[in-house]
């Protein structure tokens, strides 16, 4: 097991995709102190809702674009490479086809699901530094809340958190993030068993079917099937449920499973 974590953390994709992660955390703290359009309204933010969960330009980026990056580009090519190097036959005889595969497949899971769940966390930590910890109310009519909050309540599937309890919604959405980036790296990992091409191929296929499924959820379901568009907190897409997302991401889990089973003992290539 420790070698496998070793192998990801010798990896430059990896130390590409978390800095790249981590310049979107900080341009998102510093889109919104810049942004006059929150300032020029009735109240200035709260740290909670300037986060990189809450949503934004970056926020929305990030969950939608960056995370299946930073799930797959690191990971998902490890089966393929030392299969090409020729290494694959004497790791498989030192331990059991079923230890080498499941082994590899937890790490990926972890590693993945902790990256974002820190990049999270650190990116709430920066805004809690730049916001105050409750919206300030300015010197207008003061009527912002009041006129907005009937509507936005109906586009949140969690309305009683999103009205008294903004830090716990945070939380819960960037718990979600990270087990949906666990799931998404195990898909493009299962995929690679079965994909025998180059490197970009490998990398760039299960990255293409997760932008494509978000889409299609999207535009023929509505955002309750998109979990990408589940993770950001601030009711820009409509979502009725959290049960939806959970359930699809539960699904990629089992058939990520049952496609790296099946690889280890009926499709075997190799021993």
């Amino acid at each position: 097991m420790k070698i496998e974590f070793k192998k990801l953390f010798d990896r430059v994709e990896f130390y590409l995709v978390i800095t790249g992660a981590l310049i979107i955390s900080l341009l998102s703290v510093i889109d919104f102190c810049i942004d006059e359009n929150w300032f020029a309204s009735s109240y200035i933010a709260s740290a909670w809702q300037t986060s990189l969960v809450f949503g934004g330009t970056f926020g929305d980026f990030f969950s939608i674009v960056f995370i299946p990056l930073m799930a797959i580009l690191p990971y998902s090519d490890q089966y393929s490479r030392e299969r090409e190097y020729g290494c694959l036959e004497s790791l498989i005889s030192r331990r059991s086809r079923s230890r080498y595969f499941f082994q590899k497949l937890f790490t990926i899971i972890v590693t993945s699901a902790l990256s974002v769940f820190l990049i999270y966390v650190l990116n709430q930590l920066f805004a809690c530094i730049a916001f105050p910890d409750e919206q300030v109310k300015g010197i207008l009519d003061g009527s912002i809340y009041k006129k907005y909050i009937e509507i936005e309540v109906q586009h949140t599937s969690m309305p009683l958190l999103w009205m008294n309890d903004l830090r716990l919604m945070n939380l819960i959405h960037i718990l979600f993030a990270s087990i949906y980036a666990g799931g998404i790296a195990a898909f493009g990992y299962m995929l690679s068993l079965y994909l025998h091409v180059n490197k970009a191929l490998t990398n760039i296929i299960p990255i293409v079917v997760i932008f494509v499924f978000t889409f299609l959820g999207l535009t023929l379901l509505g955002a309750d099937y998109s979990p990408a568009l589940c993770i950001i907190v601030r009711p820009t897409y409509t979502t009725s449920t959290f049960w939806i997302p959970v359930l699809i991401v539960i699904a990629t889990y089992m058939l990520s499973f049952i496609g790296i089973t099946l690889k280890t003992y009926l499709f075997k290539d190799l021993l």
